[in-house]
C-alpha cells in the first residue's frame, strides 16, 4: 500500500497500488537469471515499463471487480488454501530435510546402476499381505505370480519389469529395490498405484565412476534428492496423522459414493464446477466417516472436496483409494487448523506470497480478456495466405492412435497385451488416462516430424498397423500405432488458417494491449520517477 512505501523508494504510483526499487531489482534479478541481460539505462528502462504496464492491468482488473466476482473470490480462497498449506509444510517437513553428502553419492551410484526385478502386485494391503504370507509359507513368486496376474505375458514373465534405474519406476517401488539385495524379497510396498512386493533379481553398476563425474553432477543430485526427500518425509507425516486422528469409514455410505463415481462418464468430471462428488440431497446426510475432527457426512465432504480436481481423483480406482483419498481431505483441514492455531496466516511471508499469486491471477484474467478481444481482420489473413504459399506446404503426416498410462506397470501391461494382439482401439478406449483421445479409440490426429519432437524418429518411421512403446514422456508412458500416412503437399486457406492466426496474433494482440493500456492511463492516476532508476544499486 502507499502509506507503506518510502518516498525515495518509489518509482510509481498506480491509483494505490505502488512499484518500489525493490520490486525492480526482483524482476531484473529473475531476468538477469534467465537471459544475459545488459545493465544499462535502456534495459533499466524497458524493465520499468512491463512493470508498470503489468501494474496497470492488475490494477484495472481490480477496478473491474474481478478479485472480488465468483471467478475471483473462489481463486482468492484456494490461493489461501494452498499457501497456508504451503507455509505448515515447509515448517514441518521442508525445513527439517537435511541432504548428506553419502546419500548424494550413494545417489550417484544409483544413477549410474541397472536392476532387473520382478513383483507381484495387490490393489490393496489385505490382498498384499496375503500374498507375503503365503511366499513364507513355501510358496514361490513363479506360482504366485501365474495366480496373480491377469494378464498372461506378465503372467508367464513371472512378475518381471525387466531393467530400469532412477526414475524410471514408482519412486517408492524404486527406494526399495535399491536397498535389496539380489534374490531378497521386500515387505508389501504402498506405491502410487496400489501395493508390490519386490525380487531383485540382477544389478549392474557402471564400472570407473570418478570423482570429476561426481562433481559434474552435484548440484542436480542434490536437487533431486531434497525433493524425493521431501516426497518421502511428506508420505511419512501424512500416514503418522492419519494414526493419530484415528479415521474410521461406513464402509457401506464409501461403497455407495465408490459405485457413483464409477458410473460418471468421467471420473470426477466438473467434480470442480460443480462443486459436489454426488448431487443427490437424500445422500448428503449420510455419516461417511469419524474422526478426531468430528463426524463427516456426504455433504461435509463435498464442502471439503470443492477445490478437488478431475486427475486428483482420477486414481480412485477401488474403495482403499477412495478411503484415502477422504483421509487426505481430513488431513487436508486438520493442517489448516493447525497452521492457523500457529499463526501461519500472520505472517508477512504469507502475506506476501498471497498478494504475489493474487496479482499473478489477475494479470493472467486481463491477458485471457485482451486474447479473446483480438480479431484479426479477415482480409488481413487472406492477403498474408497469398504472399506466403510458399510457407503453407503441408509436410508429410502420420495418423496415430495412442495410449497414455500413468505407471510403469500399467504400461508393461498393456505392452504384453498389444503384443498378444489385443485390440490397440479397445485397450485406448478402457485404459488410456487421456480420456479426449480415449473416447475416439485412441485417435490422436495426424503429425508431421517436426512436430513429434523428440520423439520423431521413433515413431514417424512406423508403417500402417505398426505400434510402439512404451515411450516416457514426463511422468507418463505412451504407446502409439501407425493408422495412416499422408504425403506432402499444398494447404488451403482454411487448412493454414489457424497457424496464420497463430502467426499474426502476437502482433495484433500487442495492439490490442497498447489500446487498452493507453485507455487505462486516461483514466488512472499515475506518478512514476523513471529519474530515479539509474540510482538503484543492483549488486
Amino acid at each position: 500500500m502507499l502509506e507503506d512505501a518510502r518516498e525515495d523508494q518509489l518509482l510509481a504510483v498506480i491509483e494505490n497500488r505502488v512499484i518500489n526499487k525493490e520490486d525492480f531489482i526482483a524482476v531484473y534479478k529473475q531476468l538477469k537469471a534467465k537471459t544475459d541481460l545488459p545493465d544499462n539505462g535502456q534495459s533499466r528502462k524497458e524493465i520499468f515499463n512491463t512493470i508498470l504496464e503489468e501494474e496497470l492491468l492488475i490494477a484495472e482488473a481490480e477496478a473491474r471487480g474481478y478479485d472480488k466476482d465468483s471467478h475471483g473470490s473462489l481463486q482468492s480462497e484456494r490461493i489461501q488454501i494452498q499457501e497456508l498449506l504451503d507455509a505448515f509444510h515447509r515448517k514441518f517437513i521442508l525445513n527439517a530435510i537435511v541432504v548428506s553428502e553419502d546419500e548424494l553419492r550413494t545417489l550417484f551410484v544409483r544413477f549410474n546402476t541397472k536392476i532387473k526385478a520382478r513383483h507381484l502386485y495387490a490393489h490393496n494391503f489385505k490382498q498384499a499381505d496375503s500374498l507375503y504370507t503365503e511366499l513364507h509359507g513355501g510358496r514361490t513368486f513363479e506360482e504366485l505370480a501365474e495366480k496373480g496376474f491377469q494378464d498372461p505375458q506378465l503372467r508367464n514373465a513371472h512378475g518381471s519389469v525387466g531393467w530400469f534405474s532412477v526414475d524410471e519406476m514408482d519412486p517408492f517401488f524404486e527406494d526399495v529395490a535399491f536397498t535389496l539385495g539380489l534374490g531378497q524379497i521386500s515387505k508389501p510396498i504402498r506405491t502410487a498405484q496400489g501395493y508390490s512386493i519386490i525380487q531383485v533379481q540382477d544389478r549392474i553398476t557402471k564400472p570407473l565412476l570418478t570423482e570429476a563425474e561426481y562433481a559434474k553432477h552435484h548440484s542436480n543430485l542434490e536437487r533431486y534428492w531434497r525433493d524425493r526427500k521431501a516426497k518421502k518425509a511428506t508420505r511419512a507425516f501424512v500416514d503418522s496423522l492419519r494414526q493419530q486422528l484415528e479415521i474410521s469409514f461406513h464402509r457401506d455410505v464409501v461403497k455407495e459414493l465408490l459405485e457413483h463415481i464409477n458410473s460418471r462418464s468421467h471420473v470426477a468430471a466438473a467434480v470442480e464446477a460443480n462443486n459436489h462428488l454426488l448431487n443427490d440431497e437424500r445422500f448428503a446426510h449420510k455419516e461417511l466417516v469419524r474422526s478426531k475432527l468430528g463426524v463427516w457426512n456426504v455433504r461435509t465432504l463435498n464442502q471439503n472436496a470443492r477445490f478437488t480436481s478431475e486427475g486428483q481423483l482420477h486414481w480412485v480406482r477401488n474403495e482403499e483409494n477412495l478411503e484415502d483419498f477422504i483421509a487426505g481431505l481430513i488431513i487436508r483441514a486438520f493442517m489448516l487448523s493447525k497452521a492457523k492455531e500457529l499463526g501461519l496466516h500472520k505472517s508477512v511471508s504469507y502475506h506476501t506470497n498471497i498478494k504475489r499469486k493474487q496479482d499473478e491471477y489477475l494479470l493472467e484474467r486481463m491477458q485471457e480478456i485482451i486474447s479473446e478481444a483480438t480479431i484479426i481482420p479477415e482480409d488481413t489473413l487472406r492477403q498474408f495466405f497469398q504472399h506466403h504459399k510458399d510457407k503453407f506446404l503441408l509436410p508429410p503426416q502420420i495418423q496415430l492412435r495412442e495410449i497414455v498410462l500413468n505407471n510403469a506397470h500399467d504400461a508393461l501391461v498393456i505392452k504384453n497385451r498389444i503384443a498378444s494382439n489385443a485390440s490397440f482401439e479397445e485397450l485406448a478406449k478402457t485404459y488410456s488416462t487421456r480420456r479426449w483421445s480415449a473416447e475416439k479409440n485412441g485417435d490422436a490426429g495426424s503429425f508431421s516430424y517436426q512436430e513429434l519432437g523428440a520423439y520423431s524418429d521413433r515413431i514417424f518411421p512406423l508403417e500402417v498397423g505398426q505400434w510402439v512403446g512404451p515411450i516416457k514422456i514426463d511422468a507418463q508412458y505412451a504407446f502409439f500405432k501407425c493408422v495412416g500416412k499422408d504425403s506432402a503437399r499444398a494447404r488451403t486457406f482454411n487448412e493454414a488458417r489457424t497457424e496464420i492466426e497463430k502467426t499474426l496474433k502476437p502482433f495484433w494482440q500487442r495492439k490490442t494491449r497498447q489500446a487498452l493500456l493507453a485507455s487505462i492511463r486516461r483514466r488512472a492516476k499515475v506518478v512514476a520517477y523513471p529519474e530515479r532508476l539509474n540510482s538503484i544499486q543492483l549488486n
